[in-house]
């Protein structure tokens, strides 16, 4: 029925901050934490998630740490729309914690199962 309605980027902003290492132009979309003082390095597993990477300048060192708007993200497991919590699933994306409290509450909007992508709103 609403299959035309759109949330990509709507109120998306973020911060610069530095690419650690292991963050180059593969890591867009992923999970990002901070790792180090104005540093931002790609999520392990059941890590809280500080934003999702944005553009990347490997030759600079700096990223963008996208912290609000409508986000989306892959994710694993099986997810619903509506208040979940979730943390990093290791692979980019995100997913339910192992352990219930672990991790942060997101306003799920949709969720798409066969592309295994959902929206959150970090407004």
């Amino acid at each position: 029925m609403f299959d035309d309605v759109a949330f990509d980027g709507i109120g998306i902003s973020g911060v610069t901050m530095l690419a650690a290492n292991a963050v180059d132009e593969t890591s867009i979309g992923k999970t990002g934490k901070v790792s180090a003082a104005k540093t931002i390095d790609l999520c392990s597993a059941e890590d809280r998630f500080y934003c999702r990477i944005g553009q990347v300048d490997k030759e600079a060192g700096i990223l963008t740490a996208e912290r609000t708007g409508i986000q989306k993200f892959s994710y694993s497991g099986s997810i619903s729309a509506g208040d979940r919590e979730l943390v990093a699933d290791g692979s980019g994306g995100v997913k339910e914690p192992t352990t219930a409290g672990t991790g942060t509450i997101y306003h799920v909007l949709d969720v798409d199962d066969v592309a295994k992508v959902l929206y959150l709103d970090r407004g």
